[in-house]
């Protein structure tokens, strides 16, 4: 592979990384509980009703950075095909780091959230299936896992 594809792919792994954490919700249509059903036993109603908000909260949260992602990525592969510096294109993959980051940190949150409707037991499932997955645990990678949400 050549120096000058180096960048494209990188750029592109980082697409497809965002592309697969905008999957990773785990949830069906306006939030409901995907199609596996939910490994978190013995909801409320009030508790189902309050992770929906929650998850759509986020949702909605995220498409504005969903959205900046693909510029960001779209500016990369733009400065690449222009021969622009080593710089301007480290400088880019910076700017969709510090994005992907924020992604992160915001479906953490939603995590965070969520956990804390939950009951002791219920928690115990729920941290089980995360820190299977590495949602957790200190090197998460990229988030979530396949479905990524609580209810997989």
């Amino acid at each position: 592979m050549t120096k000058n594809r180096l960048p494209v792919v990188v750029g592109l792994m980082v697409v497809l990384a965002a592309a697969a954490g905008a999957r990773h919700a785990g949830f069906g249509p306006e939030g409901a509980p995907g199609p596996k059903g939910a490994f978190i036993q013995d909801l409320s109603d009030e508790q189902r009703t309050a992770i929906r908000e929650i998850t759509l909260k986020h949702r909605k949260e995220m498409i504005p950075l969903r959205a900046e992602m693909e510029t960001r990525n779209l500016e990369l592969q733009e400065l690449v095909r222009a021969d622009a510096d080593k710089d301007a294109i480290f400088a880019k993959l910076d700017e969709i780091g510090a994005l992907r980051t924020e992604m992160m940190k915001k479906r953490m949150a939603m995590q965070l959230e969520i956990r804390a409707q939950l009951t002791d037991e219920q928690k115990e499932m729920f941290d089980q299936k995360h820190m299977m997955m590495g949602h957790m645990g200190a090197g998460g990678g990229r988030g979530p896992g396949p479905g990524g949400g609580p209810f997989e």
